[in-house]
């Protein structure tokens, strides 16, 4: 296989996820994110405005990392589409270099790559403004690190840093946990929605999403 096979397949991925994304959007914004992408953007609003405190139950149980880049990109949704795509995209090269590291041939790491630019969930994801595309761009640089450290370093040690970040992990999840507990013993959740909702008026949100009760109601 010649050397451009691989920038191909990633040509061929993001194309693949331009015209998904082109073909299932909507101006109103309402088909395809429900009430994560509200959140997400009432905590951009919050950034935008100059607090970068983080104090909002918004971070409670969302990283302010995907707020932060929709609030660097004024909130336009067309921007935020197309930088999911590209960040959607960047997996597929990711990929390839972690199965070489792995200690994959040429030829099954442009597999991995292929398979890659065709996953549904992967294409899907890229076409709607969440943070999925960028979590797993993360999550894979994070496993494309440990494997390359694996290369370097005693196994011992790599272990021990597995282990250590799993640990932080476990860390802050647990203290997210304990603060959506002391936020939902105060009633704070339960009036979340409706403090979303009076915000929507005079936001540049719109109000594409289903309430928390109402998916209940209607389960």
């Amino acid at each position: 296989m010649g050397r451009f096979a691989l920038p191909a397949i990633v040509v061929f991925g993001f194309l693949i996820r331009l015209a998904y994304a082109a073909a299932i959007y909507d101006p109103s914004l309402l088909p395809y994110h429900y009430g994560d992408w509200t959140e997400y953007a009432l905590a951009a609003e919050q950034i935008a405005s100059g607090d970068l405190s983080f104090t909002s139950s918004y971070f409670v149980v969302r990283p302010p990392l995907f707020p932060l880049l929709i609030a660097a990109l004024d909130m336009r949704p067309s921007l935020i589409i197309a930088l999911n795509i590209i960040i959607a995209s960047g997996i597929i090269p990711v990929t390839y270099a972690l199965a070489r590291l792995c200690g994959l041939s040429r030829q099954f790491a442009l597999l991995a790559a292929l398979l890659l630019a065709l996953d549904p969930t992967s294409v899907k994801y890229s076409g709607v403004m969440l943070a999925e595309p960028l979590a797993n761009i993360l999550l894979a640089l994070a496993f494309l690190s440990l494997a390359a450290l694996r290369r370097t370093q005693p196994m011992p040690r790599v272990v021990m840093l597995g282990a250590g970040g799993g640990g932080i992990n476990c860390a802050f999840r647990a203290y997210a946990t304990r603060r959506l507990l002391a936020l939902d013993s105060d009633g704070l959740l339960d009036c979340r929605d409706n403090e979303a909702e009076k915000r929507l008026s005079g936001s540049r949100v719109r109000p594409a999403r289903l309430h928390r009760r109402d998916r209940v109601e209607t389960a």
